[in-house]
């Protein structure tokens, strides 16, 4: 094999058990001394989040708390965050959370750093983003977002009802700090939710990869922690062992796709459905991922070899049908748990939509997306 291939990611990642407790230590390096945190109201009630806070002020440091961000962020809520903070002189912004709570705080920071009011204007293609943003730390507390080490931000924009983002090497984080700790106060749904979504990032950036052998290996590696982990954290979330490896899972799933290696079609369906029914993301993101396989299998030989590399890497013969009992142990929710099958105006209307966003990666045809929505969208659940 001849490889050629190259890997940048300026994210400083620390990960530790217990990091938390060393904030001071990242804060103190990076200057900042009047601090935004951005997070929402049932991560700022944590004990944990309350002690870190406690542990910045004690430094005599200035600490907002804006626990405001929303599940899956809209445009609308990214301004009207932005316009409450907009007066303050922040010099650091630390966001704590999920995807969501990451996501809102790289574009709230875009705003605050240009002065900005209207983060829709940065959700054009080729807009200029501010020179220098507000220093800027990011913790996950679930394992699945990878959030924390992307250039990029996704928003629901709620005038044209599409997920639409940016990316811009602004919008890294200076530091990632990485915790699994935090995951001893998550929920069952919480951990179910974030360990398929990052099963999907892993899974899904293997199969799109043809160049980046650092990449395949880091797909490789969270596939395994993530079938020998997810199951064991779900079950019980005082698991440090667990937790620990499927924090790296998610840590290294999105180091595969996040170079731009990018994701399968099943991804890309999740971002209307999620907004569109209300679906967690990380349950979206895995309602079609089935059936997507199946259908990229049985067309592209490249594909099914990929597959085979796959099962003969995590000891399983067939992948697909060890998903379907994955997310039945998970108690993955069926896509008629959140609305009724949809009839045939609604397929139509969904088909349209996926087919007019923007799509990189390896794409459906037409008729093969049609029959991947009618088999998961249309049928009751068994």
């Amino acid at each position: 094999m001849k490889y050629d291939f190259k890997y940048h990611l300026p994210v400083e990642v620390h990960f530790k058990k217990g990091i938390l407790k060393e904030i001071l230590e990242y804060t103190n390096r990076l200057n900042m001394s009047a601090i935004l945190i951005l997070t929402d109201e049932e991560i700022s009630k944590k004990k944990w989040f309350e002690k870190m806070r406690e542990d910045l002020c004690k430094d005599s440091i200035s600490v907002d708390v804006c626990p405001y961000v929303v599940c899956e962020p809209t445009d609308q809520s990214i301004n009207a965050i932005a316009e409450i903070c907009m007066d303050c002189s922040y010099d650091g912004i630390i966001g704590i959370g999920g995807g969501s709570c990451l996501d809102s705080a790289k574009a709230v920071n875009i705003l605050l750093s240009s002065k900005a009011n209207n983060i829709e204007d940065y959700l054009v293609p080729n807009t200029t983003l501010a020179e220098k943003k507000i220093p800027m730390i990011l913790i996950p507390t679930t394992a699945g977002t990878g959030a924390e080490i992307t250039r990029g931000t996704v928003l629901y924009d709620q005038q044209h009802k599409i997920k639409r983002g940016f990316s811009s090497g602004e919008c890294f984080a200076d530091i990632a700090l990485i915790d699994p700790l935090v995951a001893k106060t998550l929920k069952k749904e919480q951990i179910a939710a974030s360990g398929v979504d990052a099963l999907s990032h892993a899974l899904e950036s293997y199969l799109v990869n043809d160049k980046n052998e650092i990449c395949r290996l880091f797909s490789i590696s969270a596939l395994k922690l993530i079938s020998m982990n997810l199951e064991k954290l779900y079950q019980n979330n005082q698991n440090e062992e667990a937790a620990e490896n499927m924090f790296l899972a998610s840590l290294l799933a999105t180091m595969s796709f996040a170079t731009g290696v990018g994701l399968t079609f099943s991804h890309h369906i999740s971002d209307v459905l999620g907004p569109t029914y209300k679906i967690p993301h990380g349950f979206a993101s895995v309602f079609t991922l089935v059936e997507t396989i199946k259908q990229l299998r049985s067309k592209d030989k490249k594909i099914d070899e990929k597959m085979k590399n796959i099962e003969t890497a995590i000891g399983n013969s067939c992948i697909e049908q060890t998903l379907i009992e994955m997310f039945e142990n998970l108690q993955v929710p069926h896509f008629t748990e959140y609305t009724d099958p949809i009839n045939k105006l609604e397929l139509d209307s969904l088909y349209n939509k996926i087919n007019s966003s923007d799509y990189r990666g390896v794409a459906l045809e037409n008729r093969e997306l049609m029959i991947v929505l009618r088999k998961c969208l249309q049928k009751e659940k068994p």
